[in-house]
């Protein structure tokens, strides 16, 4: 088993190959590739994850870099016009998204993959640290939030994004 934040989970080892992979690419020995047993491992839930540019900048300034990249946090989301952790406001909310509603939830625990950069995998941004500094709640390092889809519809890059 794996522990996914607050859950056990069902997982096996895959390939040794793949794990030496992820070894070289970080330089990190204390990695091992895991696969979930479960394929729906967050609950069954359709979930989203939702961060605004806002947020991704202010967390790139304070670790004094301009246009931090949005990739390594995974974000399905990215919301434009937004201030900085508004979404943060909107937790328990429905918010419109294109053509999709969507309830939001809780706030996501971030982890080291952050601290990587999304091309070459070699860490280059501090982010836990500085999330530390300012985002912690108990043991968890919070950016971005989790969504559950409620209507599905078409979401395309540009549609408005905000509570219903």
């Amino acid at each position: 088993t794996v522990k996914l934040y607050d859950r056990e989970v069902p997982a096996r080892r895959v390939d040794p190959l793949f794990t030496e992979a992820i070894r070289t690419a970080t330089g990190d020995n204390r990695l091992e590739l895991l696969r979930v047993d479960e394929p729906e491992y967050a609950g069954g839930i359709d979930r989203v994850s939702i961060v605004s540019r806002a947020s991704v900048d202010d967390l790139g300034s304070r670790g004094g870099v301009e246009g931090l990249d949005s990739r390594r946090f995974r974000m399905l989301i990215e919301i434009a016009d937004a201030e900085p952790f508004e979404e943060d406001t909107w937790g328990g909310r429905r918010i419109r998204i294109g053509d999709a509603v969507v309830t939001v939830g809780d706030p996501m625990p971030r982890c080291v993959v952050t601290t990587l950069n999304p091309d070459t995998a070699k860490k280059d941004f501090p982010t836990l640290d500085i999330l530390a500094s300012y985002r912690k709640r108990g043991t968890e390092l919070l950016f971005g939030m989790y969504g559950e889809v409620e209507v599905a519809g078409e979401v395309r890059v540009g549609d408005a994004v905000g509570p219903i």
